[in-house]
């Protein structure tokens, strides 16, 4: 049922006659200055009262990004050709941002500012990834790490899922004829931009304009910015987005265009606006999900807008409020729906809008302006319009509060009484304010079993039927296991209706550290029996070999690492001993793995040597890879940045390791480690994890790794750097391992005798009285010649 409400809002009159429309630039640049690479080496053409300014040129003329390289790979990307701007002139990007910090005390005066430019020509690419536009909001910090390229975080975000720094992003794009790309506050939605408005072409003339005004108060962060998204003068969209400068009051404005050859603009303006028939500034808006009183009548509030001289307006007499639970045409209720109309003598103030559970309310306030004496009406064209704002009401139906699903943890079992972190306990916080409700948990492995009291399982139900705000239902799992390990999810149901689910929160992992597979590669049962390479782990991953090794050769099952290893499996007698271990993943409930392998490498051959991996060849969907590539050991993963080092040597007996775990991986060489990276995630999906291999084509398995290979461990945590030692290097060679080799205080051996600086001189990775001592014998020691400038 569609409601529409109109009011009128009388205050005193002042006959004060209207303001001048009023805009102060502060900064303008129309590019009119000879043809150049660098576009800021001339000062032509710019003016306002912040002229001039300098451009700073991500991946051009002056920033290379350190993520990317060093050098000027680009020169003439950004570009002053025939007193225009040409952005995106070749096969990449233009980024760059303006160095100022626009948030003057002038633009907060004014209420509002605007930025905008003129598009000429919008090139010869048509695809949804090709644009020109700006985006405000940016701090410099940001500014100074965005990416110059199509590929990496920038000031639009991009196709694919990339964030983007700007709070407020707007451009055109010459995709389906011509569209403005809308992205709000960084992250972009899956698959591209937050939304689009459509059917916007150039005209072909070189003169389109797109402009972006802002209308806010303050700029620290959370403050609100009603926007105006304008093309050739005519409001095709509004939008409303909040400052977010990480504290620092920062607004920089950053540029950017990518096209297939370029795209030309002209005339970029930055300015101050003073306007008398600016929106509404400051709203007293309701917060998004109104708390429905017992009376159901919310008050609306609004500050109205500024005149010239940024106060208050004074020819703002009267507003015509609408309030209605539809939209038409994307605005509420126009003046001229025919609605009652209400008169109360509150200023900026409407009370008693009736609402209810359930609703969305839209709501926009227009402000009347006296022009010689009278007040315009709702149809008159100098009435201001206003913006559309938007509130919820509360839910009738139970809600999962913001942060209120329950959060997947890792423990270790309870059988491990050193590390136990005790008992595991899931919370689901809601709100449910009408109806009573029934929780009930869940195992995704079990969906259609709740899970009730009893063992080391505990429900606890929410107290008074579930009604309240905030309200916790809970799970506690005790002496947890690894057959506890699972995904928890709960569901509500009303009382009045068990048989109907009306929520269900998100569901949370349970992880429990272990080791999920050991390969011991021995000939004797424990690792190899009945074709098949033995997982002693428990876990029951035993690895099929493509071909039968035979237990009773030494040369398939050759002498491992040390005699506690026992064999070891020789894939340069046969690569097609590499195996398949079945489809599953290690890090299916804690996101997080390790691999450790002694190997013997045997050199380089003419193929990629893959010792574990996940990997299915027929969706082509991959997970990890711990590989020999081109004589480099690596770490690698589908959309990453593989990393490793050299093979340090071939021919005898060394130990590797990856850790991966929260978006960062680490790979270790004979227990310390030898490279890391911050950009590296797996595909946690269930997928055939294969030993000694890169997957199986056409039934057979691949890229087997070249040389012997020993006591292959997986586990499903990330282990410390102390934990691979004490788990890898301990366990078969018995020896200690010094961690930090490097320290800049072990500068003595007391074994050896030797100092740092003596040829063969190594750290004994112990700081004691010899170091002091060595330290101390140079005390007072000044390098300056010929006198020494300090008064010893």
């Amino acid at each position: 049922m569609k409601t529409r409400v109109i009011i009128l809002i009388i205050l005193c009159c002042v006959s004060i006659s209207g303001a001048a429309v009023q805009s102060v630039n502060l900064f303008s640049d129309n590019f009119n200055r000879p043809d150049d690479t660098d576009i800021d080496v001339s000062l032509v053409g710019m003016s306002g009262t912040l002229s001039p300014l300098v451009y700073v040129e991500i991946g051009d003329n002056e920033i290379y990004p350190v993520q990317s390289g060093t050098g000027n790979p680009y020169p003439e990307l950004t570009s002053i050709v025939d007193n225009q701007l040409y952005m995106a002139y070749g096969t990449n990007m233009t980024t760059m941002y303006l160095d100022y910090n626009f948030n003057d005390s002038e633009i907060t005066t004014a209420g509002g500012m605007r930025i905008g430019l003129t598009i000429v020509d919008g090139g010869n690419f048509t695809d949804n990834d090709r644009f020109v536009g700006f985006g405000v909001g940016n701090t410099l910090s940001e500014c100074q790490n965005v990416w110059f390229d199509f590929n990496g975080d920038g000031f639009r975000g991009r196709i694919g899922n990339w964030a983007g720094f700007s709070d407020l992003w707007i451009g055109w794009s010459p995709n389906l004829g011509g569209k403005i790309q809308v992205y709000k506050n960084g992250p972009t939605s899956e698959g591209g931009e937050n939304y689009a408005i459509e059917g916007i072409p150039l005209s072909g003339n070189g003169d389109d304009r797109l402009e972006l005004e802002l209308f806010f108060d303050s700029f620290a962060d959370g403050s609100m910015v009603n926007a105006n998204i304008v093309w050739n003068g005519e409001v095709v969209g509004t939008e409303k987005f909040a400052w977010d400068a990480d504290g620092l009051s920062e607004n920089y404005i950053g540029l950017n265009a990518r096209q297939g050859n370029r795209i030309i603009v002209d005339d970029l303006a930055i300015d101050a606006i003073y306007d008398e028939h600016s929106k509404l500034v400051a709203p007293a808006e309701p917060p998004s999900i109104v708390t429905v009183p017992g009376d159901k009548k919310l008050d609306l509030q609004w500050t109205k807008g500024k005149d010239g001289t940024g106060s208050p307006n004074p020819d703002v007499n009267k507003y015509y409020v609408y309030v209605t639970d539809e939209l038409i045409n994307g605005d509420p209720n126009f003046a001229s729906s025919g609605a009652d109309t209400y008169t109360v003598n509150e200023p900026d103030t409407f009370k008693n809008i009736d609402i209810d559970y359930d609703q969305v309310k839209y709501w926009r306030v227009d402000q009347s302006v006296e022009i010689d004496g009278n007040d315009s009406g709702p149809n008159d064209p100098n009435t201001i319009t206003g913006f559309v704002w938007q509130f919820e009401t509360q839910k009738s139906l139970p809600v999962i509060a913001e942060d209120g699903d329950p959060v997947s943890l890792l423990r270790y079992p309870y059988t491990d009484a050193e590390n136990y972190e005790g008992d595991a306990v899931f919370t689901c916080t809601f709100s449910n304010l009408v109806n009573p409700v029934n929780v009930s948990w869940y195992a995704a492995s079990d969906p259609n079993n709740a899970i009730v009291t009893g063992g080391d399982f505990v429900v606890t139900d929410p107290a008074n039927n579930g009604i309240g705000i905030d309200v916790a239902a809970t799970l506690t799992i005790s002496n947890v296991v690894a057959d506890y390990e699972d995904a928890y999810y709960c569901e509500f149901a009303l009382q009045s209706d068990p048989g109907t689910v009306v929520a269900t929160s998100a569901s949370a992992d349970l992880g429990v550290r272990r080791q999920v597979a050991h390969w011991k590669l021995d000939s004797d049962v424990s690792g190899y029996d009945n074709g098949l390479y033995i997982d002693s782990s428990g876990e029951g991953h035993h690895a099929e070999p493509n071909a039968l090794p035979d237990p009773e050769s030494d040369i398939d099952f050759p002498a491992g690492v040390d005699a506690s290893t026992n064999e070891s499996l020789n894939l340069v007698a046969n690569p097609l001993y590499a195996a398949d271990s079945g489809v599953w993943h290690p890090a299916m409930h804690t996101g997080e793995i390790t691999i450790s392998a002694w190997v013997n490498w045997a050199g380089q051959n003419s193929q990629n040597q893959v010792l574990v991996c996940g990997r299915n060849y027929a969706t082509g969907v991959n997970s990890w890879f711990f590989e020999v590539i081109n004589g480099q050991i690596q770490v690698n993963a589908p959309g990453y940045d593989a990393f490793g080092v050299a093979m340090p040597y071939g021919g005898e007996w060394m130990h590797v390791a990856m850790t991966a775990a929260g978006g960062s991986g680490t790979l270790y060489i004979d227990g310390l480690e030898a490279e890391s990276s911050d950009n590296y995630a797996m595909n946690v999906v269930e997928i055939p994890v294969y030993l000694a291999s890169s997957g199986r084509q056409n039934g057979t398995l691949i890229n087997a790794f070249n040389g012997q290979v020993d006591d292959v461990q997986i586990f499903n945590y990330a282990m410390t750097a102390e934990e691979i030692v004490d788990n890898f290097y301990n366990a078969i060679l018995g020896e200690s391992v010094c961690l930090y080799p490097d320290d800049t205080f072990d500068i003595a051996n007391t074994e050896t005798g030797l100092v740092s600086g003596d040829e063969g001189f190594v750290g004994d990775c112990r700081v004691n009285l010899s170091d002091f001592a060595e330290f101390a014998s140079h005390w007072l020691y000044c390098g300056y010649y010929p006198t020494c400038p300090y008064n010893n």
